[in-house]
């Protein structure tokens, strides 16, 4: 393992330090805190978040873990077509939804109601305006 030392550590360093002693560990690891990893670092850890009702708690930390948590809580996006209560097409679709250029699979779904008599129309009209909205190029998977 190689070491480098400042002009301070220099001054003050015994040949006795080696990479195992104690001092040598208190000088080259001091604490780290979130704010000073890297946005990589930040990434991955973001990565391993699973449900998104904590990714979107985590949007809401700061900006920054904000632009890192969306790209994660949109990267996959379920919708149910065809329902009558169903809102969240509208706010997927929304021109002020950040999320959209992170999308890479979506997958539809038909609701399951009693009235299907304008279900299909609905999920056509659906997946054009999905299409239309999304940039181009950006879908890994449809279905």
């Amino acid at each position: 393992m190689s070491q480098t030392l400042t002009a301070a550590e220099t001054s003050t360093s015994t040949s006795t330090e080696t990479p195992g002693s104690k001092t040598f560990k208190a000088a080259t690891m001091a604490p780290r805190r979130w704010n000073d990893l890297s946005t990589d670092i930040k990434t991955l850890v973001v990565s391993h978040i699973i449900r998104p009702s904590d990714l979107k708690n985590v949007c809401l930390v700061s900006k920054q873990l904000h632009e890192i948590a969306v790209r994660t809580l949109y990267h996959t996006v379920s919708l149910d077509l065809g329902s009558s209560t169903d809102l969240r097409l509208g706010a997927f679709l929304s021109s002020r939804n950040i999320g959209l250029p992170h999308v890479r699979k979506i997958r539809l779904y038909l609701a399951n109601v009693l009235d299907r008599c304008n279900q299909l129309q609905q999920a056509h009209f659906a997946i054009r305006m999905i299409l239309e909205f999304l940039p181009e190029d950006c879908l890994e998977e449809f279905r």
